[in-house]
């Protein structure tokens, strides 16, 4: 029989019932029920959480298509969906049916994160049947679940992969005692996977073939069964993926790196910091202190918490005294361990990381172009974070009376949730505000409501992703129901971000633009754009931001309009000054500075590529210096990287970066340089970088980037 144990299972009805009161006071006591109003969106206003809102906005408004995620009005030409702004498709596609009966302003990321907490609970106290029958033990136990730092920690920011439900559900799956309809729930759980996030997949697809396997090696599933089975989830994936828009996107660029960058470390089981964010948020402890990690180590944030910790130090001495043995669920389940020992591995790296150290594997080059597909691995052990916490509480209530078990899971239960406590006070601060409920926007003057009225689209004449400006036009346009170009998606297919540049450097050149779409000028384009303008045209800056409006001049009722008084000459360039700091992560709009000789924005900034490497941005002769922090690459080869700095052409230095990460570099600028940055009103610093090197050609892995500096920030000052 596949089973963990032979004990009754509690009554379905009860479980929901406890999981409705457990999983919605712990959504309140941690996440507060500001995020909960579904006309609040205040607090998606910025990064990853805007990205999401404003996906489902234009698709909101969107008519419907075939498949039923592609999302054109966000994005146009550069094609889109709902999968690529991470706006949770199966919620997307109900409240979209939903949406004549929706107010204008509207999010469902609070109740997506209710529901999450609620299914958390009542899968894990699904799985705590299996080895209790006893209600306190249950409920105590279900809070390890709740308060799982990783599920938690998602919330902030990562709102579909709060979806860890989806895990405890196929590891219930695995492990009950009596499966029935079996092969539907699956089926049912693979397609909720897809239509949640991709990530979900390969942790679903481990423990079903771990099962699959195991019944059909018993015989407990004829060989037939097993293909039919087969086939459905695989239909049902595919089916899934192409409604929501997976498929939607094509020519998305080189693949991806990071796998090995993205890891999950040995230590992160212990380690209560989360590098991800500088601020309190990151500390998941009082008590214990931050264990140093590589740079992506925090896609692997794994940490058990104090109270799953303690649980562990109670249980050992009653199981160094008893007969338990801990292979025996191994014998039980071979497959289904066989796979979560796959998923770990997969989920470590051949760059195997132990706190700040770290041993490189090699790997085939093929192989590891295929787990980039999932290359923020460290998400992948979850299915075995949580075996962890259950063989945890296994081992104290084997090895415990139930009595003295129920007081340390209540002792270690408010542990775990007094210790994880800076995350609930800093979501709550980050969140909590005072302000309108709706998203903020620096376009005041009357000119963009009647720009609104007048235009269909906003375009950029400089065509990217995540582009400077992306956010405040893409809430323009998602206000006033326009399409746009502005936008930040996770992929972007790459043949037509190209072909739109090119379009609009013809339509720069002829002097000819679309009647019906409103153009946001790069201000490294002003001037080109002033010496093809025609008369009809109008070219100025409205709340600080060069627009080119087609036929406004030959309009009098746009004429009329107030707010944006500047003519043509007064058009202007946005200037970075003194006291700004400029960070190169992913998703910053300071991606579109990077000029030659980079690769693509990472999440803790972005390595060069090549030996040399050039980025501009706008600035005023009021600076007076810039400070760089960033990354080195260092090898037995290369073990300290020289590199060549130069301002506007003029050189200010050769220096030395001796520190794998972290190094600072103060530069004060000469007076020619801000002679030349009032005359050029901008600033190209370009790097001489002699000492790049190709990992690949020293061993390590199957990187063929040519690595030298990992810039993070450049602070003017």
């Amino acid at each position: 029989m596949n089973t963990l144990t032979h004990k009754p299972q509690p009554p379905l009805r009860r479980d929901f019932l406890w999981a409705l009161t457990l999983g919605t006071l712990a959504f309140f006591w941690i996440l507060g029920p500001s995020v909960l109003n579904p006309l609040n969106v205040s607090w998606l206003n910025g990064g990853d959480p805007l990205q999401n809102y404003l996906g489902w906005a234009f698709y909101k408004n969107s008519a419907w298509t075939v498949p039923l995620g592609l999302n054109p009005s966000y994005g146009l030409e550069l094609s889109n969906s709902i999968v690529y702004t991470d706006s949770n498709p199966l919620f997307a596609m109900v409240f979209k049916a939903l949406s004549p009966l929706l107010p204008s302003t509207f999010q469902y990321v609070g109740i997506w994160l209710l529901c999450c907490f609620i299914l958390q609970a009542f899968f894990s106290l699904k799985l705590l049947g299996l080895v209790s029958n006893d209600q306190r033990v249950l409920i105590l136990g279900s809070l390890f679940f709740l308060f799982a730092p990783p599920f938690m920690w998602r919330a902030q920011a990562h709102f579909n992969l709060v979806g860890h439900f989806i895990v405890l559900a196929g590891l219930y799956l695995v492990l009950r005692p009596v499966p029935r309809r079996q092969s539907i729930a699956w089926v049912a759980l693979f397609a909720i996977a897809t239509l949640t996030h991709a990530y979900f997949l390969p942790m679903l697809a481990a423990l079903w073939l771990g099962d699959l396997t195991w019944k059909f090696y018993k015989k407990d599933l004829p060989a037939f069964a097993s293909a039919i089975e087969l086939v459905a989830v695989a239909a049902t994936v595919i089916f899934c993926a192409w409604q929501a828009g997976y498929f939607a996107v094509s020519n998305g660029g080189a693949s991806a790196t990071g796998y090995g960058v993205y890891r999950f470390n040995l230590l992160s089981l212990i380690d209560p910091v989360n590098s991800w964010d500088p601020g309190p948020m990151a500390r998941w402890s009082y008590v214990l202190r931050d264990i140093p990690e590589g740079s992506g180590d925090y896609e692997g944030f794994n940490y058990l918490g104090l109270g799953t910790l303690l649980l562990l130090l109670f249980a050992l001495p009653g199981y160094c005294n008893s007969d338990v043995k801990l292979t025996s669920p191994i014998k039980r389940y071979p497959f289904f361990f066989v796979m979560l020992l796959a998923l770990a591995l997969f989920a470590i790296t051949p760059r195997i990381g132990f706190g700040a150290f770290e041993w490189t594997l090699p790997l085939n080059d093929k192989l590891e172009r295929l787990a980039n597909i999932f290359r923020a691995s460290g998400r992948l052990f979850w299915p075995v974070y949580y075996v962890v916490v259950l063989a945890i509480l296994y081992l104290l209530l084997k090895t415990t009376r139930t009595r003295v078990a129920v007081g340390f899971l209540a002792l270690a239960a408010f542990i775990q949730i007094v210790d994880t406590g800076n995350f609930r006070e800093g979501f709550q601060a980050r969140v909590r505000s005072d302000a309108a409920l709706t998203v903020t926007t620096p376009l005041k003057a009357p000119f963009w409501e009647m720009a609104a009225h007048r235009y269909k689209k906003v375009r950029a004449t400089l065509p990217t992703n995540q582009g400077r400006d992306w956010s405040t036009f893409s809430k323009y346009a998602a206000s006033y129901g326009l399409a746009t170009d502005m936008v930040y998606l996770a992929r972007m297919d790459q043949k037509a971000l190209a072909e739109a540049g090119q379009e609009a450097n013809e339509r720069i050149a002829k002097g000819d633009y679309a009647a019906d779409t409103l153009y946001v000028v790069d201000s490294s384009q002003l001037e080109t754009v002033k010496q093809h303008l025609k008369p009809q045209d109008l070219l100025t800056a409205v709340d600080g931001f060069n627009v080119l409006a087609p036929g406004w001049n030959a309009c009098q009722e746009c004429l009329a309009v107030q707010g944006f008084e500047i003519p043509v000459t007064g058009a202007r360039r946005f200037s970075e000054e003194a006291g700004t700091t400029l960070s190169f992560v992913k998703g910053q709009v300071t991606g579109s500075y990077l000029e030659h000789g980079w690769s693509s924005l990472e999440d803790w900034g972005v390595w060069s590529n090549g030996q040399a490497a050039t980025l501009t941005f706008p600035a005023t002769n009021q600076l007076r210096g810039v400070a760089f922090t960033m990354n080195a690459f260092l090898t037995s080869v290369t073990p300290v990287q020289r590199i060549g700095v130069s301002f506007n052409g003029i050189p200010v230095g050769v220096f030395q970066l001796s520190k794998a990460s972290d190094n600072l570099l103060e530069i004060e600028l000469p007076a020619a340089v801000r002679d030349s940055i009032a005359e050029q009103g901008s600033l190209t610093v370009q790097f001489d970088l002699k000492s790049a090197i190709v990992p690949r050609d020293l061993g390590l892995g199957s990187d063929d980037r040519m690595l030298a500096i990992g810039l993070k920030t450049i602070a003017l000052y």
